[in-house]
């Protein structure tokens, strides 16, 4: 078996501090404002829009005054049918209003979300691996879609309804205050108290929704996990333990919703009581004032109208502001992705050519894992231009961490590893795995064809450099029997580990890289395929550097020079015959040779699992 891959590295940050996911500055709201600045031609449409049907809607009950005053003063017929025209226009322009706001505002919602979708999506892509190995897959694609698309629903209905009705609300209260100094003044600080209250549950409200959106986050990775090694949980029948562990999952996400959605209901409850309370209490007054004389009927219904107005307008911002908490929630979410900054950065030199030396200089790595501290520790190691090295020792030993660090996964927490003289902080991260290609145990296929699989890491690559790196990997032959041959698509074609195996070592190879990382790279081939593969060493040899993992004697054998890690530093080196000549833990390791594999033993150190 391999090193695993480590869970949380400690690195030293590169070119800059790195933004946790707890900060959130700029903060939700204003980093979506300032997405939302760049279709500001849309938006200020569909702001105008929204104005002129508000403000249309605001003179309506102003012609209901008119017209009640004038029928109850005895006017003529003719005065009144001109009135309601007038009225009759007014509905016009509100309907057209509505109607631009809302096809405005949905354009530039969709522009906007799509806009949002690419950036989420290009950040996630630009983190570094200390990013992934904290937070599970699942999690991130939920706030891919499920967090997205929340903000979707929001920008898309809500913010085009919550700006009409807080526009509503701000000329109700004017117009009644210019109506009715008195009962709007008093309308006003109930408003004030209320808002005061709204405030205070919101709060509450958010903290919930983003454990809620954590919950269903954390209950989509189960679902990835389960899914994606659906072969491993039907071969232990282990159906009835995934449904389980999902239930429990959605059952803590469903409790925090729920918590959350009591207190909105709450709101909702309060705030729709409090308006239309408040409009009997203001008709109640507004009564008193016609008896008295003191108001006429038809500023009594005006004053009335602006009344439902401002209770209406008031009671929908009431019910889009539980949903706006769980907006602002995912908002936060999706933007701690966007806002952070990968310790592992693009951007630096270029230069000209490669040769593919090596050098570690007082590199130290950590990372916790268990409740334990893995360590890497490698005082110097030169590995000179088309030299082959093999790094080998018990499992847990640090051996493809060593091979993450060159590879640049992780920047150590001490000192440097150098790629042709130059630390590879300073490098261009994608001009360095331009020249460096790897090769892992566990092989990732692509949802396309074999010939994009192959020429995944040198888009463009013409067919004859596609097939001659197939062949160079020995999967030319099968690859060409398959009725699509190179055409075939990986989902529709059933291959073997050691078929995939190769058609990843031809991807590496295509690449033609300086210095090439086998990591158990022929662990799934046979002893045939692997002595394929093993003449693609002998070919390249001398022309690039190689560095081997492996716990096949056969291929370790090939190495100029063997490296034994254990406790994650280097405790031998030399070649296989100066070491199977001398005690130590390499002549241990042989000992338990069994069909041509190094049978890993535990490691001498407090370490059991490793990179």
């Amino acid at each position: 078996m391999t090193d695993r891959q480590s869970t949380r590295p400690e690195g030293r940050e590169s070119r800059g501090p790195v933004k946790q996911e707890s900060q959130r500055a700029p903060t939700a709201v204003r980093a979506l404002g300032q997405l939302a600045a760049t279709e500001w031609r849309l938006l200020l449409a569909a702001s105008t829009s929204l104005l002129v049907a508000s403000g249309a809607m605001l003179l309506y009950p102003r012609g209901i005054k008119l017209v009640l005053d004038r029928a109850v003063e005895a006017q003529t017929p003719p005065e009144l049918t001109g009135l309601c025209l007038r009225m009759l226009a007014l509905a016009a322009v509100i309907g057209v209003g509505v109607g631009g706001r809302q096809f405005l505002f949905g354009i530039a919602a969709e522009r906007l979300l799509k806009r949002l979708r690419q950036r989420l999506y290009e950040r996630l892509l630009d983190q570094d691996l200390a990013f992934f190995d904290r937070h599970q897959t699942g999690d991130l694609l939920n706030r891919l879609t499920v967090d997205v698309n929340t903000i979707r629903v929001a920008l898309t209905s809500q913010v085009g309804t919550v700006a009409r009705n807080a526009a509503l609300a701000i000329g109700g209260v004017t117009l009644l205050v210019y109506t009715a100094p008195v009962l709007g003044g008093a309308t006003v600080l109930a408003i004030s108290a209320l808002i005061a209250l709204f405030g205070f549950l919101a709060r509450r409200a958010s903290r919930l929704a983003r454990r809620a959106q954590a919950a269903f986050g954390n209950a989509s990775s189960i679902a990835q996990e389960a899914l994606s090694g659906i072969r491993t949980v039907r071969a232990f029948s282990a159906e009835a333990f995934e449904r389980q562990r999902y239930d429990h999952a959605l059952d803590i996400a469903a409790a925090a919703a729920r918590r959350g959605q009591q207190i909105g209901e709450k709101l909702r409850a309060l705030t729709a009581f409090t308006t239309y309370g408040a409009s009997v209490l203001l008709l109640w007054a507004g009564g008193r004032l016609v008896i008295e004389g003191k108001m006429t009927v038809g500023d009594l219904s005006s004053f009335f109208a602006y009344s439902l107005i401002l209770a209406v307008s008031i009671n929908a911002l009431g019910e889009a502001g539980g949903s706006l908490v769980q907006v602002v929630a995912a908002a936060e979410r999706v933007f701690a992705v966007i806002h952070r900054t990968p310790t592992v950065q693009s951007g630096g030199l270029r230069p000209a050519d490669a040769r593919g030396t090596l050098e570690l200089r007082d590199v130290r790595f950590a990372f916790e894992r268990g409740g334990g501290r893995v360590c890497v520790s490698v005082d110097h190691l030169c590995v000179a231009a088309g030299e082959m090295i093999a790094l080998v020792g018990p499992s847990g030993a640090g051996k493809s961490t060593l091979a993450a660090l060159v590879a640049h996964f992780y920047d150590p927490a001490q000192g440097s590893v150098m790629f042709d003289g130059h630390d590879l902080r300073d490098l261009d991260d994608q001009w360095l795995k331009e020249h460096i290609s790897i090769v892992p145990q566990q092989v990732v296929l692509f949802s396309a064809t074999i010939a994009e699989n192959i020429a995944y890491g040198r888009p463009g690559a013409c067919d004859d450099a596609i097939v001659a790196a197939a062949r160079l990997a020995g999967a030319h032959d099968f690859i060409a029997a398959l009725p699509e041959g190179y055409r075939s698509h990986i989902r529709a074609t059933q291959l073997s580990g050691g078929e995939r195996q190769r058609i990843a070592i031809a991807r590496a190879l295509l690449r033609a890289p300086k210095l090439l990382i086998l990591d158990e790279a022929t662990a799934a081939l046979d002893s045939e395929n692997e002595r394929v593969v093993q003449k693609v060493i002998e070919m390249i040899a001398g022309k690039v550097s190689v560095i081997i993992i492996s716990h096949r004697l056969s291929t370790i054998a090939m190495a100029d020079r063997i490296l034994v890690m254990d406790a994650g530093s280097i405790v031998q080196e030399g070649t296989h015959a100066d070491l199977i000549s001398r005690r130590g833990l390499y002549r241990r390791l042989l000992t338990s040779h069994r069909d041509g594999h190094v049978v890993p033993e535990r490691s001498s150190g407090n370490l059991e699992n490793s990179l």
